[in-house]
C-alpha cells in the first residue's frame, strides 16, 4: 500500500510552486497525495504583477472536519506556504487528531532577506507555534533568521549556521533542516544543507546553480519527505533532494523559462526520482 500524504499548501494556477509542484513530485516518489489548498493564487507571487489570491480558510477546515468523520488516517502531514495566520490554529487541532503522522513544517514566508507579499509578522508568530508540533522543519537562512529574531545574514560562517539551525529546536521541532546556506568559509561554488536534532548536525552539499527559480523550497521538502517515508536515513534523503533541486533548476534553464517566477519545474528531474522509487508502487 502506498504512503500517504496530506499536503497544506498553496495552488497556483499557473506557476510550479505549492502544490502544483509538491503534488506531482510526491506521487511521483510513490506516495499518494491529499491535496489541501491554503489559498488560491493566480500565478506565484513573483514575477507576474498583480496576482489574485483567495484564502481557503473555511476550505480547510470543512476539509478536515469531513476526514476525520471518515477516520482518515495519514502516514505524513506537511504544510507550506499559507496565506491567512489563522491557517495555524487549524493545521495545529489537525495535527492533534493524528499522532500517527509525521509532521513536516516548510515555513515558506520569506527568501532573500524579506517577506512574502502580502504576508505580515503576525503570520511569522503564528509559524513559531506551527513549528512546536513539527518532527521536521526545513527553513531557509531568512526564515531561520526571522523564526529566531536574529538579524538576516546572507553568507554566515559554518560555526553560525550550525548554532543557527541548532536553536531552530527551541521552537519545538525534532528536527531542523536550514536550506540554500551560502559559508563564507567553505566553497562558494557549493549549496550547503545543515541538518540538525537531539544528537547533533552535519553539513550535507550539492553543486550551486548560477541562476535561480522559485520553488527549490517546495521540491526540496518533497523530495525529502517521500524520501524518509520509503525509509531513507535523513543524511541520504537530503543528499537526494539537494541533487534533484541543483538537476531541477539546470533543466528548468536549458529549456528557457525566462521568468524566475515561473517556478522550478520538478517534471524534469521526474526519469531520475521515478528510476529511485519504482519499487515503491508495487509493494
Amino acid at each position: 500500500m502506498l504512503k500517504t500524504c496530506a499536503s497544506i499548501q498553496s495552488f497556483c494556477c499557473y506557476t510550479k510552486v505549492g502544490l502544483a509542484l509538491a503534488f506531482p513530485t510526491l506521487e511521483a516518489m510513490g506516495v499518494e497525495c491529499a491535496p489541501v489548498p491554503s489559498c488560491l493564487l493566480s500565478t506565484e507571487v513573483h514575477g507576474y504583477g498583480d496576482f489574485y489570491i483567495r484564502s481557503c480558510t473555511d476550505d480547510m477546515k470543512a476539509t478536515f472536519t469531513h476526514w476525520n468523520r471518515e477516520n482518515l488516517k495519514w502516514d505524513s502531514i506537511y504544510t507550506g506556504f499559507l496565506s491567512d495566520p489563522n491557517q495555524v490554529d487549524v493545521i495545529i487541532d489537525f495535527v492533534k487528531t493524528h499522532p500517527e503522522a509525521l509532521i513536516m513544517i516548510d515555513p515558506a514566508f520569506a527568501d532573500d532577506g524579506h517577506i512574502y507579499t502580502g504576508l505580515s509578522m503576525d503570520l511569522v508568530e503564528k509559524m513559531k507555534k506551527l513549528l512546536s508540533v513539527a518532527d521536521i522543519t526545513v527553513p531557509n537562512p531568512t526564515e531561520a533568521c526571522f523564526l529566531l529574531n536574529k538579524p538576516q545574514k546572507e553568507i554566515m560562517t559554518t560555526d553560525e549556521a550550525v548554532a543557527l539551525t541548532k536553536e531552530l529546536l527551541t521552537l519545538g521541532p525534532k528536527m531542523a533542516v536550514m536550506t540554500s546556506v551560502n559559508l563564507s568559509d567553505k566553497d562558494p561554488n557549493m549549496c550547503y544543507i545543515i541538518s540538525a536534532d537531539k544528537n547533533g548536525s552535519y553539513i550535507i552539499s550539492h553543486k550551486k546553480y548560477h541562476k535561480m527559480q522559485h520553488g527549490t523550497g517546495d521540491l526540496f521538502a518533497s523530495v525529502l519527505l517521500a524520501s524518509l517515508l520509503h525509509g531513507k536515513s535523513m543524511k541520504d534523503a537530503t543528499q537526494f533532494a539537494g541533487n534533484m533541486v541543483y538537476l531541477a533548476l539546470e533543466r528548468t534553464d536549458k529549456a528557457k523559462y525566462t521568468n524566475d517566477g515561473h517556478g522550478v519545474q520538478s517534471i524534469t528531474v521526474f526519469p531520475e526520482i521515478l528510476d529511485e522509487n519504482r519499487k515503491f508502487f508495487t509493494e
